[in-house]
C-alpha cells in the first residue's frame, strides 16, 4: 500500500475550498514561497492567470464505418485521423495479416502521418483550421497515398523540441448508460522535474521541454501565455451512433502510431482487444528512423523495410518505448463490457 498523505491534503484543501485555492488561494503562495526560496521560476501571479478550462469540439473521422472522435489541437486526434484515413484506403485483406506488404504500408503511413504532423501545427484558436482538416481529410490521405506509391519519401530534418521517453497516465471508462471518459494527463518526462513542493505532495512536470524554442512564428513558440504542442490523443470509438470502444495511450510521438495499429488490429482482423494490445509494434520518425520490437518479427519483414530505406532501431520486447494503451470497451454480441491494460507499461482493468 502506497499512502500519500501530503497529497491526501492537498486534494482535501481543494474539495474543500474549490480549485482556486490552487490557483489563487493557499496552494498558491506555498508554491510562490517555495519556487522563491530554491529558485523556481513560477510565482503566484503566473498561477492567477492560468485561464478557465477550455472546451473544444473533437475532431471527427472514420474507419471502416467506426466513428472517432479524438482530441483536437493542440492534441494530436487529427494524426490519428489522418493514419486511419490512409489505412482506409487500401483493402482491408492488406492488414489481415503479419505479412510483409502490410509492413512496408504500415511504415510508409505512419512516416507520413509523421512528418504531416511536424509541418503542420495548427492554431487552436482558429477555428476554420479544424473544420477545413476534417473537410480535406480524404484528399490530404489519397495525395500522402499516392505519394507512397510513387515512392516519395519525404524524409526531413526534425522541427523543434522533439519529445523522448515520457511519463503519461491514461485512463478508459465506459458505463452501461453509455457514458464514456479517455483522459490523458502528463508529466511529460520520467516523474517530470523531479521536485516537489513540501507537504503538497505532487510532482512537478517539465512540460516545457515540449514548446518549440526560437520560431516568433510558430504557434507552440516557448512565450508568455504559450501552450505546449503535446501528443496526447484520448479517443472514443463509435458503433452504431453509440461509444463502443474508449482508447488513449502514454509514450509521446508513439501515441498514435501504436492507437491506430492497435485499432486496425480489432477492426481489420477482429482481434480481441487483449490480443490486440500485445501484438507487436513499430514506430516511424520523421528522420525514416524505424524503431521496431526486433525479435517478435520475421526476419523478412525486417528484410523488407531496409530494402525501403528505413534505418531500423530495434526495441526489446513488449517495449515501454512503444506505448501503453488502456482500453475499455462495450460489448456488442451481450452485456458487459472488456477492458485492457497494457503490459508494456503499468495499469489495470477494473468493472464493477
Amino acid at each position: 500500500m502506497f499512502v500519500q498523505p501530503d497529497l491526501a491534503t492537498t486534494l482535501s484543501e481543494i474539495a474543500n475550498r474549490g480549485y482556486q485555492t490552487f490557483y489563487t488561494g493557499t496552494i498558491a503562495n506555498r508554491i510562490d514561497v517555495d519556487m522563491q526560496k530554491h529558485g523556481g521560476l513560477l510565482r503566484k501571479e503566473d498561477l492567477a492567470m492560468i485561464p478557465e478550462v477550455i472546451e473544444r469540439e473533437p475532431v471527427i473521422g472514420t474507419y471502416r464505418d467506426h466513428t472517432i472522435k479524438s482530441l483536437p489541437p493542440p492534441g494530436s486526434g487529427e494524426t490519428l485521423l489522418l493514419i486511419l484515413s490512409m489505412m482506409e484506403l487500401l483493402p482491408p485483406e492488406v492488414f489481415q495479416n503479419d505479412s510483409p506488404e502490410k509492413y512496408k504500408w504500415m511504415a510508409e503511413i505512419l512516416h507520413k502521418a509523421f512528418v504531416f504532423y511536424r509541418q503542420n501545427p495548427r492554431n487552436p484558436n482558429t477555428f476554420h483550421q479544424i473544420g477545413e482538416f476534417e473537410k480535406n481529410l480524404r484528399e490530404q490521405a489519397s495525395q500522402l497515398i499516392s505519394k507512397i506509391k510513387d515512392g516519395e519519401r519525404l524524409l526531413g530534418r526534425s522541427i523543434g523540441a522533439e519529445q523522448g521517453m515520457g511519463e503519461t497516465t491514461h485512463l478508459s471508462v465506459i458505463d452501461r448508460e453509455g457514458n464514456a471518459v479517455g483522459l490523458t494527463q502528463s508529466l511529460n518526462l520520467v516523474y517530470g522535474a523531479k521536485v516537489v513542493t513540501e507537504g503538497l505532495g505532487f510532482l512537478y512536470n517539465n512540460y516545457i521541454e515540449a514548446f518549440q524554442y526560437g520560431k516568433p512564428g510558430h504557434y507552440y513558440n516557448l512565450r508568455p501565455g504559450g501552450i505546449p504542442w503535446p501528443c496526447a490523443t484520448p479517443t472514443i470509438v463509435f458503433k452504431n451512433d453509440m461509444p463502443w470502444l474508449v482508447l488513449g495511450s502514454p509514450g509521446s510521438q508513439r501515441i498514435f502510431s501504436s492507437m491506430a495499429q492497435f485499432l486496425s488490429l480489432v477492426v481489420d482482423r477482429q482481434l480481441s482487444i487483449d490480443k490486440a494490445m500485445i501484438h507487436p509494434r513499430i514506430h516511424a520518425e520523421q528522420n525514416g528512423e524505424l524503431s521496431l520490437e526486433i525479435d517478435r518479427f520475421d526476419h523478412s519483414i525486417i528484410e523488407i523495410l531496409e530494402k525501403g530505406g528505413y534505418k531500423i532501431k530495434a526495441r526489446e520486447p513488449y517495449s515501454f518505448y512503444m506505448g501503453g494503451i488502456h482500453t475499455a470497451l462495450k460489448c456488442q454480441s451481450g452485456s458487459g463490457f472488456q477492458g485492457a491494460a497494457d503490459i508494456r507499461r503499468d495499469g489495470a482493468a477494473l468493472g464493477t
